[in-house]
């Protein structure tokens, strides 16, 4: 077995658009800067059962509901959507996410986000996304 993983942390906040699924970009790598991150996305660099897990932060806001997923953009293959209400004004809701899927190299996968509060509404820098493999293929 081989374990790598890499983490990409959100530098800056991110505004999203109310009711529309966003990629989150404006992240860096973490840990372990040979996995590239352009654009939003992180590349898999070897094919194999891979673990992602994301944390989002989403901004103080009492409306609507917050959600967060991964996406493969190569493959336009959505895994692991995970949904909650808002909280109390005032609060920052916290959405977290993992699955455990096969990826093939080169694969482009993206933590996106989601609200719909009316307005936009920003992702704040605690927001995480990690990418790890588990067994090379």
């Amino acid at each position: 077995r081989s374990y790598r993983s890499t983490i990409a942390k959100v530098a800056i906040n991110n505004s999203l658009t109310s009711a529309t699924w966003t990629a989150l970009t404006n992240m860096a790598p973490f840990t372990n800067p040979t996995y590239n991150i352009t654009v939003g996305y992180l590349i898999v660099p070897v094919s194999g059962n891979y673990y992602l897990r994301g944390r989002v932060t989403f901004a103080a806001n009492s409306t609507g509901v917050r959600a967060v997923r991964f996406y493969n953009v190569t493959t336009g293959t959505s895994y692991a959507e995970s949904t909650v209400p808002t909280s109390v004004s005032g609060n920052a809701v916290y959405v977290d996410a993992w699955f455990l899927q096969n990826l093939t190299a080169g694969a482009q996968i993206q933590i996106q986000a989601y609200q719909n509060s009316g307005g936009a509404l920003n992702v704040t820098t605690d927001t995480i996304f990690e990418l790890e493999l588990i067994e090379a293929s």
